[in-house]
């Protein structure tokens, strides 16, 4: 059992993304992508409910955690909820093996713990204009783009 399990052994409580950061980033992506719906990948998806926030609002959602735990508790309330637009992968994000694509790209209080050589794979996908990346837990000093305003203000 990695540290994760052990962590969510005790299933965790911590909130989705607030629903006003949540609603105005949706809508400037679908705007920005002509409406079409679009994918999100949830790096350290954890058992929170942000995967189902964007299943809702019908994206194709990739959830990816190293807990199996996590997955599993989060695997039971998917198969409850009758949503088939959102896929688990187990994977460490410091040696993940999985190519990554997606239109958002989702990294919620978990980019802390990311290795700087793991970041430094996965940023070329985010470095596309056509990308959104969101890291909340980065509080951007002096925002120059949408997204980082949003952090800003969020956080």
């Amino acid at each position: 059992m990695n540290r994760w399990d052990v962590i969510f052994e005790s299933n965790p409580k911590y909130k989705p993304l607030n629903e006003v950061f949540f609603n105005i980033l949706l809508n400037k992506i679908k705007v920005a992508n002509n409406h079409k719906l679009i994918s999100v990948v949830d790096l350290g998806c954890g058992s929170a409910n942000t995967v189902f926030q964007f299943a809702k609002k019908g994206f194709e959602v990739v959830g990816i955690d190293y807990s199996k735990v996590a997955l599993k508790k989060l695997q039971q309330r998917i198969d409850e909820s009758g949503l088939s637009n959102i896929k688990l992968i187990n994977e460490d994000l410091n040696n993940i093996q999985t190519k990554l694509s997606a239109d958002i790209f989702l990294c919620n209080y978990v980019y802390s713990f990311i290795e700087k050589k793991a970041l430094k794979k996965m940023t070329p996908h985010f470095a596309k204009p056509e990308i959104a990346a969101v890291l909340p837990c980065m509080k951007v000093k002096d925002p120059k783009n949408f997204l980082q305003k949003v952090q800003w203000y969020e956080y």
